[in-house]
């Protein structure tokens, strides 16, 4: 069903904006809350933390499909409606398997908001191009998510299950701007698909390689983002740290990250450039191994910037090489969310059977970096074969 009226830019990414620092303020520091709350163990939080990625995979596909069908607006109002909803109810029970129902409900309507935005950014009338709106995108929901996470610290400090009250405030904030939306479409403006934006005349068959390869990194990224959200209270509390400083500490990846997105949309020199998607599929499980396994907090605070600067770069290539393959922006921007979901799933599930083999966080660790190393090898190796790589020029 395609839209019949468009907001401007400058309302959809106040909207993007709340949105991103309202889910990452509590799906960030949930795990600190489960941790107090409940006392989870970090088995019980990578558990739960691959139970938010398989109902991401889930939701984001059939999300991002339905938007081309249900509208874009019409999807996100009830999915910002329905995660109010979930976050003012959810804090209230006590029994143990509670989480497990209230982030599975939440990321079913979380996950299915995305790909609908993404679609409707790339389709209002506006004189930007399709790299320079990608490009404000990113940059939007990263530094809005950094600051959500760094304020979830100061909200563990008076309160924990404050999280709750002020994500859901927030959501219902997204309301009023569906209903009283600011500023004004451009008219004379296209879609950003209509409006050239690169000098470089690419074939299909090799955007096609350029995107498997790019969802290749962007899943393995968050692989180890994911698990490693699950696992920061316990990288914390090695050092001693209270949940607020943990939570600071982490936002270091956050901050990081919002920095790759300014810098990737200022150069665009790595557009369809092979070596800077390698090299990223192993900077990630390095600069991830120097966070779990070093005995010194410099070393930590390094290996989170270094990982933010990766995973800014592989979910920047992947939501790029999406919207600029084919026509359907929705069921696209719906599969690059499901690759984020893979990794959301996989990271913490493959963590989850390491610290059960093995009976601790150690081995869960361990296992999360050597899965993603050799993922990472296998995975390029057979893109390589199947798109035959070697006998394509380079790029």
């Amino acid at each position: 069903m395609e839209e019949k009226k468009y907001f401007s830019l400058v309302n959809y990414a106040v909207i993007q904006g709340i949105q991103s620092f309202a889910t990452s303020l509590f799906l960030c520091s949930v795990y600190f809350w489960t941790r107090e709350r409940y006392q989870f163990s970090s088995l019980q939080n990578l558990l739960l933390n691959a139970e938010q990625g398989l109902v991401y995979i889930l939701s984001s596909r059939c999300g991002g499909k339905l938007s081309d069908r249900l509208g874009y607006h019409r999807q996100l109002v009830i999915c910002t409606s329905a995660m109010a909803g979930i976050l003012l109810t959810g804090w209230i029970p006590q029994a143990d398997f509670m989480p497990f129902v209230i982030i599975g409900a939440y990321i079913v309507f979380t996950a299915s908001f995305w790909p609908a935005l993404e679609a409707v950014v790339m389709h209002a009338p506006a004189s930007t191009s399709m790299p320079e709106r990608i490009g404000s995108y990113n940059i939007n929901w990263a530094y809005s998510a950094a600051l959500g996470f760094f304020l979830s610290g100061v909200l563990f400090r008076w309160r924990p299950d404050a999280i709750f009250w002020v994500s859901a405030a927030l959501h219902l904030l997204i309301l009023i701007f569906f209903r009283f939306p600011i500023g004004r479409p451009d008219a004379r403006g296209q879609v950003a698909m209509d409006i050239p934006h690169t000098g470089d005349e690419v074939p299909e068959d090799r955007k096609r390689l350029f995107l498997h390869t790019a969802w290749l990194g962007n899943s393995l990224s968050y692989m180890m983002f994911a698990s490693f959200t699950a696992m920061a209270p316990f990288v914390g509390s090695k050092f001693g740290l209270s949940a607020s400083t943990a939570i600071w500490l982490s936002s270091t990846l956050f901050f990081s990250r919002t920095l790759a997105f300014f810098w990737f949309r200022r150069w665009q020199g790595w557009h369809y450039r092979m070596i800077w998607l390698v090299t990223a599929a192993f900077a990630a499980p390095v600069s991830m191994a120097l966070v779990f396994f070093s005995p010194w907090l410099i070393p930590v605070l390094l290996g989170l910037a270094l990982f933010g600067m990766v995973c800014g770069f592989t979910y920047y290539g992947s939501l790029y090489y999406s919207l600029d393959y084919g026509e359907n922006k929705g069921e696209h921007g719906g599969l690059h969310e499901m690759i984020i979901g893979m990794g959301l799933f996989a990271g913490p599930l493959v963590g989850a059977y390491g610290s059960w083999q093995w009976s601790g966080l150690l081995g869960a660790q361990a296992m999360i970096i050597g899965s993603a190393l050799l993922a990472g090898w296998a995975g390029l190796s057979s893109l390589f074969r199947m798109h035959g790589y070697r006998r394509a020029k380079p790029a």
